[in-house]
């Protein structure tokens, strides 16, 4: 008797320590689905805001290229005046404006040097000085995006840091030839070809962690 009783005792303990290894399997398994469902969310709802940040940037080209000055050509003042309307972003060749110290000591470290480079970059914005010339047809230009606190740091609009950089080249739709600015004002197929390239951090415990996204598009005027 005292044999059976062992032997059910054994196998209690085997049954409670297999009960706790399921158990710690499904917990586990469920905790890496969790996280899983939380990163894929998190990578759609930066993918939704970097769409809705282009779509924004793109209304601004759209308005540019069908508001063209009446004459001279595009400057700093008459794209400034532009984004006036969008007040979440701005003309800015100092895109660290308004950092801290310690933000800055992250945009300074050396896994941030694209970063670096392209806000050295801002700092020689270019607009079109001769109107009547096909070989002065490109301009560069930065925006610095303002912060909504209400937004998740992790978006470009909820961003400590975002910023972008711009460059437009005048262009004939048909031929894809570029043309001086005179041209583009009175030509039907008058576009701008746009490149951009956008830069936003989110908080992170090394001060800032940097994202970057290329995008190019069309404007007609």
């Amino acid at each position: 008797m005292k044999i059976t009783q062992d032997h059910e005792a054994g196998f209690s303990i085997v049954s409670v320590l297999v009960a706790l290894a399921l158990i710690s399997l499904i917990a586990v398994t469920a905790g890496q689905a969790f996280i899983n469902s939380m990163r894929a969310r998190a990578k759609l709802a930066t993918k939704l805001n970097f769409e809705e940040v282009n779509q924004s940037l793109f209304k601004i080209m759209k308005n540019l290229g069908r508001n063209p000055p009446s004459s001279g050509c595009y400057s700093a003042a008459n794209i400034a005046q532009t984004m006036a309307a969008y007040p979440f972003v701005s003309l800015s060749p100092q895109v660290t404006t308004g950092l801290t110290s310690s933000q800055l000591a992250a945009v300074s470290a050396p896994r941030h040097d694209f970063v670096a480079t392209a806000i050295q970059r801002c700092q020689t914005s270019k607009f079109i000085g001769n109107p009547t010339s096909s070989a002065d047809s490109t301009m560069y230009f930065c925006v610095r995006f303002q912060r909504d606190l209400q937004l998740d740091s992790s978006s470009i609009n909820g961003s400590p840091h975002a910023f972008a950089e711009i460059k437009i080249q005048l262009i004939n739709a048909h031929t894809n030839q570029a043309v001086s600015c005179d041209n583009f004002r009175n030509l039907t197929e008058g576009a701008m070809q746009v490149y951009s390239t956008l830069y936003w951090a989110h908080d992170s415990t090394n001060g800032l962690d940097y994202n970057r996204r290329n995008n190019f598009f069309h404007v007609t005027n």
